[in-house]
């Protein structure tokens, strides 16, 4: 009989004792681990691969439970939030199973291993609504190395989009930066979570990394601003500054930085919140750079790529699984001219 693999995420000590001392005893389950936090959770997550998280419904409001949900499409992972009071239809959300859709099964620090036992079973039945879709691997034409360089900007959302545009990326890709909004202490985490879907290396963007055809230079949470320094190679620059379109890093900062490197630059606005980020591909276009935004009905929050759209800084506006097809097209060497003879 398979043990079911579980991980508890709670702030609250008291529901972390509960929860387990429930399940601790009974062969059915197989606790992994308890996480006080959402960073704890994802590297418990990440290291133990369990069947199923308990997370409490606190932990799953906040913006940052983003990369634990991406984490779990990445691993076949499902995860049941823990509620304060006894479950009822306020508490709960619809979610679709195959046959309708039904009340979504959540746990209560009181419940028996019995009643737990049955939640988690129904839990590994749900369909995901994860907003994106598998992507094949993007054929790309031209082995060599890539004069062009890629900068992304995203927020909320965005883990999602990335995965999705990332796993389209071959080995031998356009050097890449990207500015991913999230909180402090989460990139390198995030960084580990993308290489899982990447052909390419994926690394924390540090000061003076070379930005080589490959590699994908993420700056996620740093608290100073990536920038890229033209050179031989083109190297990442952190910069500590004040925060540009209210946030630190900012996707301004990152695409203004790449303007010295015009035209030979490709610029992506994926979904998120507000307007960081539209400037400065508007910028990017306007010295002759090519210019791609997430289009609304594939975004978590249309507002960042909204307002480039509106402003004339968007090129072409695709959906998140056409993106990096578009991308790779973009950096690839223009055909020689064709001398025809007289």
């Amino acid at each position: 009989m398979h043990r079911l693999r579980i991980v508890i995420v709670s702030a609250s000590p008291v529901v972390r004792a509960r929860v387990s001392r429930a399940i601790a005893d009974d062969p059915r389950f197989n606790l992994l681990g308890l996480a006080g936090d959402l960073s704890q959770g994802f590297m418990l997550s990440e290291s133990q691969e369990p069947d199923i998280a308990l997370i409490s419904d606190s932990l799953t409001n906040i913006r940052e439970f983003e990369g634990m949900r991406s984490l779990f499409y990445a691993l076949g992972m499902r995860y049941l939030r823990i509620v304060d009071r006894v479950p009822d239809h306020d508490s709960t959300r619809q979610v679709p199973l195959k046959g309708g859709n039904y009340s979504e099964p959540v746990i209560h620090p009181q419940m028996s291993a019995d009643d737990i036992w049955d939640a988690s079973q129904l839990g590994l039945q749900i369909l995901r609504n994860d907003h994106f879709r598998r992507v094949a691997a993007a054929e790309v034409g031209g082995q060599g190395r890539r004069q062009k360089i890629v900068v992304i900007g995203a927020s909320t959302g965005g883990i999602d989009g990335l995965l999705t545009l990332l796993s389209a990326f071959p080995a031998n890709c356009p050097p890449t930066a990207i500015v991913q909004h999230t909180g402090r202490g989460f990139g390198e985490s995030l960084v580990r979570l993308l290489a899982r879907r990447s052909s390419a290396e994926v690394v924390a963007a540090r000061d003076g990394v070379p930005m080589l055809p490959g590699r994908v230079c993420l700056a996620a949470g740093t608290g100073a601003h990536l920038t890229i320094q033209k050179g031989e190679p083109n190297h990442c620059r952190l910069q500590p500054g004040p925060a540009e379109s209210g946030h630190v890093p900012s996707v301004n900062t990152l695409f203004r930085s790449a303007l010295a490197l015009a035209p030979n630059v490709v610029g992506a606005l994926l979904t998120g919140m507000g307007q960081d980020g539209a400037e400065g591909l508007l910028e990017l276009r306007r010295a002759g750079c090519s210019t791609f935004g997430q289009d609304e009905a594939t975004s978590t929050v249309y507002g960042m790529p909204k307002v480039a759209w509106s402003i004339g800084a968007v090129q072409t506006q695709l959906p998140i699984d056409q993106i990096a097809g578009a991308i790779l097209k973009a950096c690839e060497p223009a055909s020689p001219a064709r001398t025809v003879n007289s």
